[in-house]
């Protein structure tokens, strides 16, 4: 019978001591200063606008705006030397869009407006037209500058093609006869305003108008000439 060996002995375990860990201490915390901010910078309360353009898009706008103007009686501007004053429908005329410039044959070749939608009151001085509301009012709407324009008669059978016809026939869809048109054309005729007068009562408004522009214009060219008396 075969037996297996008896086990060797073996040499008992060791270890190693543990290491020696020496404490550590943290500096104490210290206070932190208090924060030094300055104080928020006073500013002036807000101010109420009575204009409700003031913030509006007005190059959006069909007519202009003069902000802040002071007040200007129409009668104080007829007693200093006016040149014009008269009823009259003041248009930017049309402004032609892409839509219309890309496909023309949707919309009508002339826009049509009432004599009493545009309706206001202009007065002429010293190269700028004053446009009211009515001559009650007592502040313009708006100003338009005329040294650079100039003024001429619209010719209805051939109207400017930005213009737009004001209070047409009905049958025609011309203006009616008692109704006409002056046009004010920068340097590059292209049309900038359209001033339309009811000629029933007074036959030479329109030509009156016309004049009285080209009278300050010429004013403004000889400062020594006399005005002339106002046309309305």
């Amino acid at each position: 019978m075969n037996l297996a060996e008896p086990a060797r002995p073996v040499a008992p375990a060791t270890a190693d001591a543990a290491p020696v860990i020496t404490p550590s201490f943290s500096e104490p915390a210290v206070e932190a200063a208090p924060a030094n901010a300055d104080p928020a910078p006073k500013v002036d309360p807000a101010v109420l606008y009575d204009d409700a353009r003031e913030f509006a898009p007005v190059n959006q706008l069909n007519e202009s705006h003069t902000r802040g103007i002071a007040t200007i009686l129409p009668e104080h501007l007829k007693a200093t030397g006016a040149h014009f004053a008269a009823p009259a429908a003041v248009s930017r005329g049309r402004k032609a869009s892409f839509v219309r410039k890309v496909l023309p044959f949707l919309f009508d070749p002339r826009d049509f407006v009432s004599y009493g939608e545009v309706a206001r009151y202009v007065i002429m001085k010293d190269n700028t037209a004053f446009i009211y509301t009515e001559e009650s009012d007592t502040n313009p709407l708006y100003t338009i500058p005329l040294e650079t324009l100039s003024a001429i008669k619209e010719d209805p059978k051939k109207p400017h093609k930005h213009s737009v016809t004001i209070s047409p026939s009905l049958n025609t869809n011309l203006p009616k006869e008692e109704i006409e048109t002056i046009l004010l054309l920068d340097d590059k005729e292209k049309l900038q305003y359209q001033f339309t007068f009811d000629v029933s009562q007074d036959r030479e408004l329109a030509t009156n108008c016309i004049l009285a522009i080209r009278d300050m214009h010429d004013i403004n060219m000889n400062p020594g000439k006399n005005k002339h008396p106002i046309k309305k």
